[in-house]
């Protein structure tokens, strides 16, 4: 289900063009990640995709490795970047562990109580040991957008939400534990989304390079509303990770949707 899904929403838009729309973008995304020596470095990059929002020139110095559950979107970005994908190691994985269970075969007998078996499941992605893994914007896309097109009303997406948490803490942990103590722990979240044509989605975009506007602006959103999933796994992962830099991105997604992205770089508490 959920592999299907990803590969089928890769295909779903022009990638190239997308690729094109998002230079800027990309730029800003990569100029933050360099904030930090990647000299020699090994590094794992999560939730890969068409590797339209992140330059791999930036990593030429170091030894890579993609992870995504759709490889076939990976490897034509590879290419479409200028790279051989004999530069490169590739996993295919399922972040939310849930691809080969009977989870989506059983939706309709759902219970807040049979959800809870499913939070015993591992994310069974075989890692090395990596110097930085740089997490791209996944913990908005682990599980609710396959539910969302179930067209499950809103009152029956908050039985999962739990879940939803729950496999957010399970990439975390997953990821934590194949760090290097004192690896940089690179994290990229979509945490607002707007209309491109609201007044929120102009604001954002008019200030789109005002860091200190635009986390007031968060804040604010915070203060009022509290975390949603994108900013859920930062907050999660701040408990085990100590920041070193911050800031703030403006996303033009497409045409009608403009996110605000918070990137982190965090360093591993030692133990």
């Amino acid at each position: 289900m959920i592999d299907t899904h990803n590969k089928t929403l890769n295909a779903s838009y022009d990638a190239d063009e997308r690729y094109k729309m998002w230079e800027q973008y990309r730029n800003d995304i990569s100029q933050f990640i360099t904030k930090v020596s990647l000299i020699g470095k090994s590094v794992l990059i999560v939730g890969a995709g068409n590797l339209n929002d992140i330059e791999l020139k930036i990593f030429e110095s170091c030894q890579v490795t993609l992870l995504d559950i759709d490889v076939e979107s990976v490897e034509r970005g590879i290419l479409r970047q200028g790279f051989s994908l004999d530069e490169f190691t590739l996993i295919e994985g399922d972040l939310t562990g849930l691809n080969h269970t009977v989870f989506f075969e059983k939706l309709d007998e759902t219970t807040t109580e049979s959800l809870e078996a499913f939070k015993e499941v591992e994310i069974d992605i075989h890692l090395e040991t990596y110097d930085m893994i740089v997490v791209l914007p996944i913990y908005t896309q682990l599980l609710l957008p396959q539910l969302v097109k179930l067209n499950l009303t809103y009152e029956g997406l908050n039985i999962y939400l739990p879940l939803i948490q729950n496999r957010i803490e399970k990439v975390n942990t997953l990821l934590r534990n194949h760090i290097i103590d004192n690896g940089y722990m690179v994290v990229l979240s979509d945490v607002l989304e707007y209309n491109a044509r609201s007044e929120e989605g102009q604001y954002l975009n008019a200030n789109r390079y005002q860091n200190i506007i635009l986390e007031e602006f968060y804040n604010s959103y915070l203060d009022n509303f509290g975390h949603g999933l994108g900013s859920y796994g930062i907050y999660e992962m701040n408990h085990y990770c100590r920041t070193v830099f911050k800031d703030f991105f403006v996303w033009p997604f497409d045409q009608k949707r403009i996110m605000l992205i918070e990137a982190q770089i965090m360093k591993k508490n030692s133990d």
